[in-house]
């Protein structure tokens, strides 16, 4: 696994349309998410995507409803993401979020000064 931060050597100075990743940016711990997403972020092509699909919530009353709801068998070891706090955190950044579920969705990131996919 990439840890945050740090990106693999061979990909460096490419870009990419989309960067897409499910289920493993809840690893990443919270005060390095808006880190990552910037460095990650840099690596897109003019009106590229990054689309992350986790456990995630929209705000962090959301979040604290599902860990009351799941009690015990809530992961504490795991930082799940919320939306308006890494909106909050990078104005530089257009960030969406899309529930799927009652603890799960997509984050799409993209730069404000690229164009917004069709």
């Amino acid at each position: 696994m990439i840890s945050h931060g740090a990106f693999p050597p061979a990909l460096e100075g490419r870009t990419f349309d989309f960067i897409i990743s499910t289920y493993a940016f809840h690893h990443v711990p919270d005060a390095g998410k808006p880190t990552f997403l910037l460095e990650l972020s840099r690596r897109l092509s003019p009106g590229g995507e990054c689309l992350i699909g986790d456990v995630a919530f929209e705000t962090q009353a959301e979040l604290d409803a599902c860990h009351a709801a799941a009690g015990t068998a809530w992961d504490c070891g795991e930082d799940y993401a919320v939306a308006q706090l890494l909106a909050g955190a990078l104005p530089s950044l257009r960030l969406s979020f899309a529930r799927l579920s009652h603890c799960a969705g997509v984050l799409a990131i993209g730069r404000h000064d690229s164009p917004q996919p069709v």
